[in-house]
């Protein structure tokens, strides 16, 4: 569980300035990766969720589109337990912003609630741009029964131009 309190804010906001420096680093063509706390993925518009107060993942996704200009395209994988409801609701509207979620299966017994994915999305959920790919995996699954052909479908989507 994750808590909220007092520096939670700041906190938000200092996970925010790392991911924008990811797309600052990425921009110039240094390899990057943004592991940060909180994740952000259930911040919507209008409402913190599970922790998560802005959606940062989704707010550098728009930064990187203006940093890299028109034509540009950007790709968002997330992985974690649970679905990042609160990105997917950001960037749906977004054709250049393509977003994979990879999350445990919903009432396979593991860590999806109703409350943090209140869209329950299933795989076939594509957003009103087919702009989002969610790709559920059972609880337990490791590289062999799982991750690896989830991670191998999430990069065919992210580099495809059908979207």
């Amino acid at each position: 569980r994750t808590l909220v309190d007092k520096h939670s804010y700041a906190a938000a906001l200092s996970a925010g300035s790392a991911w924008m420096y990811a797309v600052k680093s990425a921009r110039v063509g240094k390899p990057t990766f943004a592991l940060v706390r909180p994740p952000s993925h259930h911040a919507t518009r209008y409402r913190g969720m599970g922790g998560c107060l802005i959606g940062n993942v989704a707010l550098a996704g728009f930064f990187a589109l203006e940093e890299l200009g028109a034509g540009s395209v950007v790709g968002i994988l997330d992985i974690d337990a649970h679905h990042g409801n609160g990105i997917a609701h950001l960037v749906q509207a977004e054709e250049r912003i393509r977003y994979v979620s990879i999350h445990e299966r919903r009432g396979g017994g593991g860590m999806q609630r109703p409350e943090y994915d209140p869209r329950s999305p299933n795989e076939s959920d594509k957003g009103p741009k087919s702009n989002l790919k969610n790709i559920e995996l059972e609880k337990g699954s490791d590289w062999a029964s799982g991750y690896e052909s989830a991670l191998s479908d999430a990069l065919e989507f992210l580099r495809s131009s059908d979207v």
